[in-house]
């Protein structure tokens, strides 16, 4: 537990520093290209940065995990990662039903889309539940599965 509670703390730390480095040079330059370019660190140093700051965000979530009432939560979410490739196809579809489909592309500000994306989520959360309690795999995972083993797949649960 101690190794997660180091890598979150110095990931972080050093991700979220750099972060605010580079945001505050952003913000000072009054977001001109050419004096952020001037004033900005090396584009390998930010790869650096997002390798830290990812292994700090795991980290945190390992612990998180850990702590018995946060289990609960993240058991909920388990249907959408056993349906994962569904649930990433379905998004795309979603939103581009959304947004080409009825003409909503760059109507909404960035706090609206942040509302439609959770709408869609909390969905298809609900979605993923009532599916795995009929059939052993999402559709796409059923299919991919019956693709890889040369062999349809049984996808019904037993209904005892």
């Amino acid at each position: 537990m101690t190794i997660y509670i180091l890598i979150a703390v110095f990931g972080l730390g050093f991700g979220l520093g750099y972060r605010y480095y580079e945001l505050d040079t952003i913000y000072k330059a009054r977001f001109n290209d050419i004096i952020i370019a001037e004033h900005s660190l090396p584009i390998a140093l930010n790869q650096i940065r997002r390798l830290f700051q990812v292994s700090g965000y795991i980290s945190l979530l390992v612990l998180l995990y850990k702590l018995s009432p946060f289990r609960r939560l993240f058991n909920l979410l388990a249907p959408a990662g056993q349906m994962a490739l569904t649930n990433y196809l379905m998004q795309s579809v979603i939103a581009a039903i959304i947004f080409y489909g009825f003409d909503y592309y760059g109507a909404f500000e960035r706090y609206q889309l942040l509302q439609v994306a959770m709408a869609i989520y909390i969905c298809q959360l609900i979605f993923n539940i009532l599916w795995l309690k009929r059939f052993h795999f999402g559709p796409v995972e059923w299919l991919w599965r019956s693709l890889t083993y040369m062999k349809i797949q049984p996808i019904l649960r037993d209904k005892t």
